[in-house]
């Protein structure tokens, strides 16, 4: 391990935690001549991130000139882990971000590299891996939006179905209040009949929160019906005919 390697590593521009993360292990393992080999298993358990993550994370160090990636065989002609070349020395395009690139060389007074094992500093603002989960906070609100949307919608039909759609719901209103407040609405609307009332599924998948109220409902007998009824009330035999 080379300690200016380290220092480049730090001060290289990335564009993500993750993306730094892995160039910061592939400076710890690099010899003398900054190349390395160790597997994307290796890798992904130094960084907590998913194999995967780390293989598109790599892909993005090459494209952006941080690194350059070279094929490996066993004896018998399989694959083994590929070895990686720190381009410290190099100078490669601007980094994935878009910024320019940091001086390998770093400031009087500045930090050292962070090592290895304390990659995610408390106080980050960075982008975090795309493995992180929802926080349970936001977990809670959603959960505790869809209970009021549910005891506030005219229909308890179906709701396995409609909690599956509220998570999409919500981000389409821009709020819960919003989903809620038009659910009430639609309860309350006097032209709304129990027969016809939506699956709450279906008027959260179609966004009706945003609809307008309902038309009025045509009040007594089909005026053309009626009619109808006078004309064969004088049919000749005195019959009524409809």
């Amino acid at each position: 391990m080379s300690f200016d390697t380290l220092v480049w590593a730090r001060n290289a521009r990335t564009g993500s935690v993750g993306r730094k993360a892995v160039l910061l292990v592939l400076a710890e393992y690099a010899d003398e001549a900054d190349s390395c080999y160790p597997s994307q298993a290796t890798i992904a358990a130094a960084t907590e991130q998913s194999v995967r993550t780390v293989r598109g994370q790599l892909a993005d160090l090459a494209a952006a000139g941080l690194l350059r990636r070279e094929a490996r065989h066993k004896a018998d002609g399989g694959r083994t882990s590929d070895r990686y070349y720190l381009l410290r020395e190099a100078d490669p395009p601007a980094d994935v971000a878009g910024a320019p690139r940091q001086p390998t060389t770093p400031a009087p007074g500045s930090p050292l590299p962070v090592p290895p094992g304390s990659l995610l500093p408390p106080n980050s603002h960075d982008e975090q891996p795309a493995e992180q989960p929802t926080p349970r906070g936001d977990a809670a609100a959603l959960a505790a939006g869809f209970d009021r949307f549910w005891h506030a919608y005219p229909r308890a039909t179906a709701k396995g179905q409609a909690r599956a759609a509220w998570p999409t719901a919500v981000r389409a209103a821009g709020g819960i209040e919003v989903i809620v407040a038009g659910a009430e609405r639609y309860a309350a609307d006097p032209n709304r009949d129990d027969r016809f009332t939506k699956h709450p599924a279906t008027w959260l998948r179609a966004e009706c929160w945003a609809d307008p109220p309902l038309p009025p409902r045509a009040a007594g007998p089909n005026p053309a019906k009626v009619r109808a009824i006078d004309t064969n009330r004088e049919a000749a035999g005195g019959r009524l005919e409809l």
